[in-house]
């Protein structure tokens, strides 16, 4: 009878779960909350984006205030962005944040500021004004003149003598025209003006210079022939003394003398003015004023004629141009000259 061993079998493993076995890698406990904070990331940065602003593109054009008219190169700047108007005013900035202050300024107008927005917006510039005073420099009365702009605009002054002018700034040049007087030129003014007085041609001189010999304006007469460029001023007595010693005043190297007589003795500066259709003979009267020699000289680009000394040892220059008639009178040849040189250029517009 055979003898059998018998072998005890191996224990079982136990049963696995069913879970385990058949749960997906992504839901298993150890990295299910690394998944949460990197879609909670990706859904943070999204928002971020989605919600942050991204800027707006603001347009729109710069006018001129008065005109409407476009207004070319002006220049906006702000958050950190800056651009200048096309031909017709027109302009865009993209990028930049709703609400940002934008600093528009163009030439001739004072700047502005206005907020970037998506609405496209006009700008209205005000044209910086320029203030123009023109006045006669004989009488000092205000003219209409008028006026010519570097751009070629044209204005004309009001009767007061008055304008305004825009799209001009310091440093440039007006050109003005009145009848009657010579045209010039006058630069605007850093306060933004500009004053001129315009020389008179010389009917227009003439002409007033009889109209005030025969309203007995004496004064103006002397205040005209003896501007600045001379360097004299006018010592003289009322108007009823004017007529009663004949229009003269004796005695002062800087006194005027003026009307129906000549000054007989000393120094200073006779004006005569014509009756009217009346011619000065300078030469003949030249040659009846002295008992000395009398010669021909050229003073200022003019011709005139110097006298004595005579028996009183006093030296005198004459000229004349159209109604007026100047004598200068002292005791040395060269300052009777260099006061009528002053006096020919005033009249003839070479003195400042």
């Amino acid at each position: 009878m055979s003898k059998f061993t018998e072998t005890p079998l191996a224990p079982a493993p136990p049963p696995q779960s069913p879970i385990a076995v058949h749960k997906p890698w992504y839901r298993r406990p150890i990295l299910i909350l690394p998944l949460v904070l990197i879609v909670m990331a990706a859904v943070g940065i999204t928002l971020f984006f989605a919600l942050s602003p991204r800027g707006i593109t603001a347009r729109g054009t710069v006018i001129d205030r008065l005109t409407g008219q476009p207004v070319a190169a002006a220049s906006l700047h702000g958050g950190g962005k800056s651009t200048t108007t096309n031909a017709h005013g027109k302009f865009q900035i993209a990028g930049i944040a709703a609400d940002t202050a934008l600093r528009v300024q163009a030439r001739y107008y004072a700047p502005t500021q206005v907020k970037a927005t998506q609405t496209p917006v006009t700008v209205r510039l005000a044209p910086i004004p320029v203030a123009v005073t023109i006045t006669s420099a004989l009488t000092g009365s205000p003219l209409r003149a008028g006026l010519v702009m570097p751009n070629g605009d044209r204005v004309l002054a009001r009767p007061d003598g008055t304008a305004t002018l825009y799209r001009i700034g310091p440093g440039e040049t007006v050109t003005m025209k009145a009848a009657g007087y010579v045209p010039a030129h006058a630069l605007v003014g850093s306060d933004d003006t500009v004053k001129a007085a315009l020389e008179p041609t010389l009917p227009t001189m003439r002409a007033q210079l009889r109209a005030w010999d025969r309203s007995r304006h004496y004064q103006s007469i002397i205040d005209w022939v003896l501007r600045p460029a001379t360097g004299y001023t006018f010592m003289g007595t009322g108007a009823h003394a004017w007529v009663r010693e004949n229009k003269e005043i004796a005695g002062d190297p800087q006194t005027a003398y003026i009307g129906g007589g000549f000054t007989g003795n000393g120094t200073g500066v006779t004006i005569q003015i014509s009756w009217p259709g009346e011619r000065w003979d300078t030469a003949g009267l030249a040659s009846l004023l002295t008992d000395g020699p009398v010669h021909r000289v050229t003073l200022a680009g003019q011709q005139a004629w110097q006298l004595g000394p005579g028996n009183d040892h006093v030296f005198s220059t004459m000229w004349s141009s159209g109604p007026v008639l100047v004598i200068t009178a002292g005791t040395a040849h060269a300052n009777v000259d260099a006061v009528m040189t002053g006096i020919i250029k005033a009249m003839t517009g070479q003195g400042s």
